[in-house]
Parts: C-alpha cells; sequence; structure tokens
C-alpha cells in the first residue's frame, strides 16, 4: 500500500481485528475510490476483475466481503469459467 509520505509499505489495512463496517445500502459514486476515515483505497469487484484479468503485477486485492475474511486475510483471485 501506498504510505501518505508517497513511499511503499507492505502494510495490511483491513485485518480481522480492524474491520471495516458498511451500511447494506452503500454504494459507492465510483468503481475505485479512497475511504476518508482509513484511507483505504477500495475498488469494486468489476474493477478488481479487469486489473487481475489484464495480468497486472505487483498488486493484489483483499477480498473484504468473503466470510474467512472475518478470520484472516483473503485475496482476490482472477474468477476462470469452468
Amino acid at each position: 500500500m501506498q504510505r501518505a509520505d508517497g513511499s511503499i509499505g507492505e502494510d495490511i489495512l483491513l485485518t480481522p481485528e480492524r474491520r471495516q463496517y458498511w451500511r447494506t445500502d452503500f454504494v459507492a459514486d465510483a468503481p475505485l475510490f479512497r475511504v476518508v476515515h482509513s484511507g483505504a483505497i477500495v475498488v469494486d469487484d468489476a474493477l478488481a476483475g479487469r486489473v487481475l484479468a489484464a495480468g497486472a503485477t505487483g498488486i493484489v486485492f483483499q477480498d473484504v466481503t468473503s466470510d474467512r475474511a472475518q478470520a484472516g486475510l483473503v485475496l482476490k483471485a482472477l474468477e476462470t469459467s469452468v
């Protein structure tokens, strides 16, 4: 993640101990936005999927919507058709 001073760190923003809670009726104005109170950068699933499908390297997306995210870090994987 990018720190406030512009340097790059390997910090994890959202851990089970530092959960963020969203209103059930929340709708973002854009597919990519910064959360004011935490500084987290959030993308929607569609944008994350496009970035992963494009083969971008050096970027990962934390899946905070996964049930497994309640107990640990879950990274979003490229969805493939079977």
